[in-house]
């Protein structure tokens, strides 16, 4: 198959894949902000630029950093957006209710 199409596949995967495992954190954080009366805020998709939580893919890796004037702080790399948004949940709350898993 011609890379140029396996590429456009992997890449209309990926933000399928995306979509499901933001909607699925962002009920969780709306779960934990409901019962800590705290206000989170995450910038997924995308790098922040006011201090809040970032979750974006650059370079064919998933980052988690912190987004602040357009530079990504204390950066974590993972090759799951499973394993991102898990390990932004232990960060944000301590332990979220339940381990966001990977739809199969």
């Amino acid at each position: 198959m011609d890379k140029y199409i396996v590429g456009l596949q992997n890449e209309s995967q990926r933000k399928v894949e995306s979509e499901i495992a933001f909607s699925l954190f962002r009920n969780e954080l709306n779960l934990l902000n409901k019962n800590n009366k705290s206000q989170q805020s995450v910038a997924l998709g995308g790098l922040a630029d006011d201090g809040r939580w970032s979750v974006y893919f650059e370079n064919e890796l998933w980052v988690v950093c912190v987004g602040e004037r357009g530079h990504g702080y204390n950066p974590s790399f993972f090759f799951s957006i499973w394993d991102a948004l898990n390990y932004l949940g232990y960060s944000l709350g301590g332990a979220m209710y339940r381990k966001i898993s990977a739809a199969i």
